[in-house]
């Protein structure tokens, strides 16, 4: 074998160092807000199987299935949603922009718990065989990304099914309603070693008017809207709005939106209360 000099080996060992350290595919910002902004890249000349779409410069487009398909809808594989087209940055890498949890329409945790995972195609996306020199398909490989949560981020109210956004429910009012509460989580010191809890209700109907079924001084004598001490901190309430509303709304007249605030009992003002309100709104129509 030939000798090669030390400097001409030091050379060779980085070459192969920076292209084992190549990323295929990654997101920015990193770590996400998976209820904002995020940007997918994909880097074609790093695609270990599809040496086809390297220096393409026809359309590609975003095939995507987990956590979920897209609310927008992916097209066919033969002819994708023109929603879905990426940008092309130059250089062999290609992006797509998105809010996650608007764009599958999961909540955040869906996200953190399954990852992103997607590919790059044309529009058309080939009729089988793999993305080589030789093959009939014109599409990255199979990508998985991991999108860590953000160190620190833990919510005290949450809902199930959870929001999408800020406040949106891909529910309607005729299906079950949870809102949970995670006192341990609760920093207000007036809200520690709490002994009841209730649920202040008003509803914004389909009238375009606000109701309050149950006046907040008359929440004491209300069992109903108590919320359930499931242990380990963990307070909960539930319901079916289009039943429990039923009597204090008119007839015809369902819930549009839900605004709650988690109050303990008896009342005793703003220090027994968990700070800030909760939206609720139903997409789906009822």
């Amino acid at each position: 074998m030939k000798n090669i000099s030390f400097p001409v080996l030091l050379f060779i060992l980085l070459i192969m160092s920076v292209k084992a350290n190549a990323q295929f595919a990654y997101f920015l910002p990193n770590p996400a807000n998976v209820e904002d902004s995020l940007t997918l890249y994909v880097d074609l000349s790093q695609d270990p199987t599809c040496t086809k779409l390297v220096n393409n410069q026809e359309q590609l487009y975003i095939w995507t299935w987990v956590p979920n398909d897209p609310l927008i809808g992916l097209g066919t594989w033969g002819s994708s949603n023109e929603e879905l087209k990426m940008k092309n940055e130059g250089n062999n890498i290609w992006s797509f922009k998105m809010v996650p949890t608007t764009f599958y329409g999961v909540a955040p945790k869906v996200l953190y718990e399954k990852g992103i995972k997607f590919l790059a195609k044309r529009k058309n996306g080939g009729q089988g065989g793999d993305c080589s020199e030789t093959g009939e398909e014109y599409k990255t490989s199979d990508i998985s990304l991991n999108i860590p949560a953000p160190a620190g981020v833990v919510r005290k109210v949450l809902s199930y099914p959870d929001v999408v956004g800020k406040d949106t429910l891909l529910s309607r009012s005729d299906d079950v309603f949870t809102i949970i509460y995670n006192n341990f989580a609760e920093e207000k010191l007036t809200m520690q070693n709490i002994g009841n809890m209730a649920v202040y209700i008003r509803v914004l109907g389909t009238d375009g008017k606000q109701y309050i079924p149950i006046p907040l001084g008359q929440l004491i004598n209300n069992p109903s809207i108590k919320m359930v001490n499931k242990g380990a901190g963990v307070w909960h309430f539930s319901m079916i709005p289009d039943i429990f509303l039923k009597s204090y709304l008119p007839a015809g007249v369902k819930a549009k939106r839900l605004r709650l605030q988690l109050v303990t009992l008896p009342l005793c003002g703003g220090d027994c209360s968990v700070d800030g309100e909760f939206n609720f709104n139903f997409k789906c129509d009822n």
